[in-house]
């Protein structure tokens, strides 16, 4: 149980990570954190199961941990601005 709670901690803190910084309309759905940071757990501890090498149990564990999040508005938004101003404000002001 307590490996099981670290392996949670680590892909809900790497879930957090991503949502803070590139999508912060989901980083506080604690419900979506939660079942995503699940799923990538139970993905990895059955592909670790079936006798997969850590590599191919993280990427399984991530493309679950991740799916659906590739696009941020927020990302995009950030680099047109930096693109577009980036003479007039400074990296700081950024």
């Amino acid at each position: 149980m307590d490996t099981h709670q670290k392996d949670l901690s680590y892909f809900r803190l790497r879930l957090q990570e991503l949502l803070n910084t590139s999508f912060p309309e989901k980083a506080h759905d604690q419900k979506f954190i939660e079942q995503r940071s699940s799923w990538a757990t139970n993905a990895y501890e059955g592909a670790f199961s079936s006798g997969n090498t850590v590599e191919q149990c993280n990427e399984i564990a991530n493309y679950i941990l991740f799916e659906g999040l590739h696009f941020s508005k927020f990302d995009t938004v950030f680099q047109v601005v930096c693109n577009e101003f980036d003479t007039i404000m400074a990296d700081e002001e950024l």
